[in-house]
């Protein structure tokens, strides 16, 4: 087959064309979302979305023949945003208070001085996650207007990066990297169900042996009866 440039443009328009790597937004969504939290969604000016990779081992069937890869679990790899800084300081005092919501690095009051308005947060100690993790929204916007979206939970900073200061910059604006970790990931290609979507299958006891008489052999065999269907039901979901 012979490569034709308008064939692969028709079929670009027919998709609506190549993805813009500049239409996005990214919001922070905590218990008690702020003003600074609601306004974020204007200063993150690149964002690096964690990819999906496996945790694989490899398996030789005979011992000794070509090595399969057999998944084990799922990798996760680094979220990282890169902020605009605003004149005020107002975005990097945030972040500075966020981190010290997980761990209290400030002990300019003394190590028996708990930080502002949480009397149990001693300098180095660490906090009760539901206290400082969040929701992180990435809107990936196409031009007409739809978007994809990906939505982070548990999400904290583990790493506030470095700023770098100079005369020599001549007005150049300022930015901060920040890391974070996070506890799950949704993405808008997956398919959720809900638990009710999954059989349980239970073993009544009490209508198949009767504590109080003696135990007899048909007894024994009811209660294995019982465990070969529970059983046959738990197959069928892997099959």
């Amino acid at each position: 087959m012979v490569f034709n440039l308008n064939d692969f443009k028709a079929k670009l328009e027919q998709y609506g064309g190549p993805a813009k790597k500049n239409l996005f937004t990214v919001e922070f969504v905590s218990n008690e979302q702020t003003q600074i939290e609601r306004d974020l969604i204007f200063f993150c000016k690149d964002i690096n979305l964690p990819g999906l990779q496996l945790d694989v081992m490899e398996y030789r069937s005979d011992g000794f023949n070509m090595p399969q890869a057999l998944p084990m679990g799922l990798q996760k790899d680094v979220l990282s945003c890169l902020i605009m800084l605003d004149d005020s300081h107002s975005i990097l005092r945030f972040f500075h208070e966020w981190f010290q919501k997980v761990l209290n690095y400030d002990e300019s009051n003394g190590k028996a001085a708990p930080r502002a308005g949480d009397s149990s947060h001693l300098p180095y100690e660490i906090n009760y996650k539901s206290d400082y993790a969040a929701r992180m929204i990435v809107k990936i916007y196409s031009i007409n207007g739809s978007f994809y979206e990906i939505i982070f939970d548990g999400v904290y900073p583990i790493n506030i990066g470095s700023l770098a200061l100079g005369w020599g910059f001549n007005g150049d604006t300022n930015e901060l990297n920040v890391s974070f970790s996070y506890s799950s990931i949704k993405v808008e290609g997956t398919k959720a169900g809900s638990a009710g979507d999954i059989p349980v299958f239970k073993i009544s006891t009490s209508k198949i042996l009767n504590l109080n008489d003696p135990i007899f052999i048909t007894d024994i065999k009811n209660v294995v009866n019982e465990v070969g269907k529970s059983l046959k039901g738990i197959k069928t979901l892997f099959t």
